[in-house]
């Protein structure tokens, strides 16, 4: 047997977890978390997609795609356990199963806006966060945001200068953070 560590760190506090487990199980784990990932990200990019091609109940879908993930990936753990691990699922190795299956749906999911950003958009989601921003009251748009109107417009603008990757990138790094 083996022992792997993972050490996490959510906002800035920190914890070592130690993860005891052959090196075929870890193998087996990083695998079958390669498979979920794609499933998980097919559930991303769907919520994805239909909100920036402004398809027919594109909220509901986002909305719904976002609740799925907890249970995609608990039915995720249950089937690794009882079919690969033979009944039995460590707390740290349903971690390690969880979290790897979140980094490789965030790498994924971020192959996906990228092809989005890069081929399919030519400006489209730049003029929806535009045709959002008009369509609110500058007054209420103030007083909630605390910040001016035309700051957010300007700010819309810079925002539409970036290249597929900047957006890809920040999408990354927020699908990794949000999983975690």
């Amino acid at each position: 047997g083996g022992s792997f560590f993972l050490l996490i760190c959510p906002w800035g506090g920190g914890f070592l977890i130690s993860i005891s487990m052959t090196l075929s199980k870890y193998e087996q784990t990083i695998a079958y978390s390669r498979i979920y990932g794609l499933y998980v990200a097919l559930c991303w990019l769907t919520g994805f997609y239909f909100f920036v091609l402004r398809l027919t109940l594109d909220s509901v879908v986002c909305f719904a795609c976002f609740l799925l993930s907890p249970f995609l990936l608990y039915g995720f753990a249950k089937r690794f356990r009882e079919t690969r691990s033979g009944g039995v699922l460590t707390f740290g190795q349903a971690l390690l199963l969880i979290f790897m299956t979140c980094a490789h749906a965030s790498l994924l999911t971020a192959v996906g806006v990228w092809v989005y950003f890069s081929f399919l958009d030519a400006g489209s989601f730049v003029s929806l966060m535009e045709t959002s921003l008009n369509a609110l009251d500058t007054e209420l748009f103030e007083k909630a945001y605390g910040m001016p109107k035309t700051e957010a417009m300007q700010m819309i603008s810079a925002f539409s200068e970036l290249r597929a990757i900047d957006f890809t990138f920040g999408y990354l790094l927020d699908s990794l953070f949000a999983s975690v």
